[in-house]
């Protein structure tokens, strides 16, 4: 955003997909508001990935209130030929239980993404031990490569390393495929953008549980596709996982309602078309403001309000 202002470009769009300065401690955290401050300031429009990421910024006055707006997901979702349980079902299943030593009758409690503190793995692991004695069927499997920029304890490597019950896949280029492999999918995570891995798991028909955290709780609708618990919370992740598993009639219904509620919100057709009717508005005002003499955008960015922006596209339309 500063080089753009400096280069005077007349158009200046920041897409937020998240803000680690939700979780920031210490000397990061005014470092990083200094830096999402600017970056808001000098934009003329701010894209927000979640209503709630929105909601954050402007209660910490690193966006001010009209220039930021609501765009669901960074690029929407695949639904119908990728992420659908019509092309990867039963056979996927039990291809990936096979090859990673699950039985067929466990009953999985899956997360994936980048396997580190921040993400919760710590009280996942935590949750799998209150749980794993009195019940045996009860299997974990971790999806993702280590990160070593948050790692987990001691005690949860220790765990990892050599229960046999706790699984790793490691990093999965064809993340679709193994989603049937699981019965829940699992990301009590301490700080989000907008979790493709919740998106994707919905879109899988999986119950998903999520922390009541920013950008979690505009995917999961508690009760309803999934269930929110607080985040550095074992026991109610254990027992969200415990009520799942006692009553599959629940976790079909959630997992129903969460590819409902995705292939309605968050096709990526949609997506593009409101990035595109964004940049179209940016680029009007733009126009217009040539035609009357006032050439220069100011980096005050335009009053447009906060909105979630909806639109449907056609292949066609696209292509056009």
């Amino acid at each position: 955003m500063v080089a753009g202002t400096l280069a005077r470009t007349p158009i200046r769009i920041y897409h937020n997909h998240g803000m680690a300065l939700c979780c920031a401690r210490g000397w990061k955290w005014p470092a990083l508001w200094a830096a999402e401050k600017l970056s808001c300031l000098l934009a003329h429009r701010v894209i927000y990935v979640a209503p709630s990421l929105l909601a954050d910024a402007e209660r910490m006055g690193v966006c001010k209130p009209g220039k930021g707006c609501v765009i669901l997901s960074a690029n929407g979702l695949d639904c119908t030929n990728r992420f659908t349980p019509r092309v990867y079902g039963s056979e996927y299943r039990d291809r990936w239980r096979t090859s990673l030593q699950i039985p067929k009758d466990a009953f999985v409690a899956g997360f994936v993404g980048r396997i580190l503190k921040d993400k919760g793995v710590d009280d996942l692991i935590r949750a799998w031990q209150l749980l794993s004695r009195d019940e045996p069927r009860l299997h974990l499997l971790l999806v993702g490569e280590f990160d070593a920029r948050a790692p987990l304890s001691e005690w949860a490597m220790r765990a990892i390393s050599f229960e046999p019950r706790i699984h790793r896949a490691g990093f999965v280029k064809d993340i679709e495929a193994v989603y049937p492999a699981m019965d829940v999918l699992a990301l009590p995570s301490y700080h989000e953008g907008l979790p493709y891995s919740v998106l994707e798991g919905a879109a899988m028909e999986l119950p998903v549980i999520g922390t009541r955290i920013s950008g979690i709780v505009d995917v999961v609708r508690d009760g309803i596709s999934g269930v929110l618990v607080e985040p550095g919370q074992p026991d109610q992740l254990a027992a969200a996982i415990l009520n799942y598993m006692y009553d599959p009639q629940l976790a079909d219904a959630h997992g129903k309602a969460g590819r409902a509620f995705v292939t309605e919100k968050f096709q990526r057709f949609a997506v593009w078309e409101s990035i595109l009717q964004t940049y179209d508005q940016l680029l009007n005002r733009r126009l217009q403001r040539g035609r009357t003499g006032k050439s220069r955008t100011t980096s005050g960015g335009e009053a447009f309000g906060s909105a979630v922006i909806e639109g449907r596209v056609s292949d066609a339309g696209l292509t056009k």
